[in-house]
């Protein structure tokens, strides 16, 4: 097993993966972690394993939303995973939406960014930003354009079921959660096991 590729950094979408899929959250009240999250975030803590969001919020294109709302949303799901003991070490978003004649958008960031999924942006930076190779992150997505964005950025790819599960267009497992990506990449060594 000493070919199998360790892990530095685990890479998650939002929506689907970490918290209920309904469309664009845009209240506090709305986001609701899914279980399990918590604590699977907090074991890959302990395994000092990079945890990383990475998320397309096109909802500030679309003016649903403002990113001082954003952030008391994501400030939420830090202390949410906090009393589980876990974290996440960087949130990065993509504000962006490519129709650039949308009603009611937000200008400066409608049209094509390579920031938004599929585009591979987000992960590049964070790769960049904690000096990572593709071969030791994954990403752990529920839709088509995670996994594209994982397979442009070089990067294994992880599957969760969800409302969007059946966009993936591959072979290969889908994981019911979280939860069960980490047991399997522990299974399969590119993760410590629990000590």
């Amino acid at each position: 097993m000493s070919d199998v590729r360790k892990l530095r950094a685990v890479f998650l979408d939002r929506d689907g993966v970490i918290n209920r899929e309904q469309g664009h959250i845009t209240r506090l009240e709305d986001f609701h972690i899914l279980p399990g999250v918590a604590d699977a975030i907090a074991r890959l803590n302990a395994k000092d394993i990079l945890t990383v969001l990475v998320t397309n919020q096109s909802g500030l294109a679309r003016g649903m939303i403002s990113e001082s709302q954003l952030m008391a949303i994501h400030r939420h799901l830090q202390e949410s995973l906090s009393q589980a003991g876990g974290y996440l070490d960087k949130i990065y978003y993509s504000p962006w939406h490519p129709d650039t004649s949308l009603r009611g958008g937000v200008k400066k960031w409608l049209g094509d960014h390579p920031d938004r999924k599929p585009g591979a942006g987000m992960l590049t930076k964070a790769m960049t930003e904690f000096n990572l190779e593709p071969s030791e992150v994954c990403l752990i997505g529920d839709s088509k354009k995670d996994w594209k964005a994982a397979e442009t950025a070089g990067v294994d790819f992880y599957g969760v079921k969800s409302s969007k599960f059946s966009e993936i267009e591959r072979s290969g497992e889908l994981f019911a959660d979280l939860n069960s990506v980490v047991e399997y990449l522990i299974s399969m060594g590119r993760l410590p096991s629990d000590d």
